[in-house]
């Protein structure tokens, strides 16, 4: 049997969920089970175990033990607290099984913390820092990575894969027309961003939750299925993808953009840069006048490699 300890949103069934899907289809045959925050509607799905909050890890802990021990490969996605919580009480069960960590997003590293210090910042950047430590003293696990950078700040490149858990959509690319965005709507409040938009005159298309901003030349278009995404994008020329929060990895909207063939706008110190800084349709929207060496991109972390299972 596998598990996977995800603790993701999902919809109906566990698979609506962008990284379960591609888990899914990674493991192929045998019995799988998901640990996963509760869905909107409250459905008890076969397979799933729902874990919406710290005390319910606790409270069905021993459900989630007898779980464990029956599994033979155990999956968990980092550096979630929550999942972080369920790998520390459960670590004595993992011996003898196949243990897979996939560290999906960024520590905030000290340099940022300087920048930005407050306590909230403060308490992020030292669990930051418990996790890479708790990771030294684990053996025998398989890692992945969704960022260069996030496997270099939590210490595992040289033993970790570049991934990125999200399935493939087969669509025509098309030349599309116009500039969208999808993702929550406070990241579209960076200055660069909007000088850019107002000097250029350039209107765009957002597909988010979260206040509107028509003023900034913003047209809201509200929220869309991810499911939906790839279709949309298809239609438009052109993607943004403002700010460089510290905890971004390499987002999925990134890598749909890549496999769509689109132009690709954003920010020249976004955490993804060194993975993506030869990509032949790049700009950098706060120095838009600034050539790319585009010689040696190399997108062959965008193909999934089943030798990794």
């Amino acid at each position: 049997m596998i598990t996977f300890v995800l603790l993701e949103k999902y919809n109906n069934i566990s698979t609506d969920n962008p990284s379960a899907e591609w888990l899914d289809q990674a493991f192929i045959g045998g019995d799988k089970n998901f640990i996963m925050r509760n869905n909107p509607s409250e459905n008890i799905t076969e397979g799933v175990l729902n874990l919406s909050s710290f005390s319910q890890i606790f409270k069905k802990r021993l459900e989630l033990s007898k779980i464990l021990l029956k599994s033979s490969t155990i999956w968990f996605r980092l550096p979630s607290p929550k999942v972080f919580l369920i790998l520390v009480l459960n670590i004595r069960k993992l011996k003898g099984k196949k243990v897979y960590i996939h560290m999906c997003a960024n520590r905030l590293t000290f340099s940022f913390l300087k920048q930005n210090f407050n306590f909230k910042n403060s308490i992020i950047f030292l669990y930051g820092k418990l996790v890479e430590f708790y990771l030294r003293r684990i053996t025998n696990v398989n890692y992945f990575h969704t960022g260069t950078h996030v496997a270099e700040n939590f210490n595992i490149t040289s033993k970790s894969h570049f991934i990125i858990d999200q399935c493939l959509k087969k669509l025509s690319v098309i030349p599309g027309s116009g500039c969208c965005y999808f993702g929550r709507q406070f990241k579209l409040l960076d200055n660069d961003l909007l000088k850019f938009l107002k000097v250029n005159n350039i209107y765009l298309d957002s597909y988010g939750g979260g206040y509107k901003l028509e003023e900034y030349n913003i047209q809201s278009k509200g929220l869309v299925d991810s499911n939906k995404v790839p279709l949309l994008m298809n239609n438009y020329k052109t993607v943004i993808l403002p700010g460089f929060e510290y905890f971004e990895g390499f987002p999925r909207i990134l890598f749909t953009a890549i496999t769509l063939n689109k132009h690709i706008l954003i920010h020249s110190k976004s955490n993804f840069i060194n993975d993506i800084k030869f990509y032949e349709k790049l700009s950098f929207y706060d120095k838009p006048n600034e050539s790319i060496d585009q010689s040696e991109f190399n997108n062959d972390f965008l193909k999934y490699n089943e030798t990794f299972f």
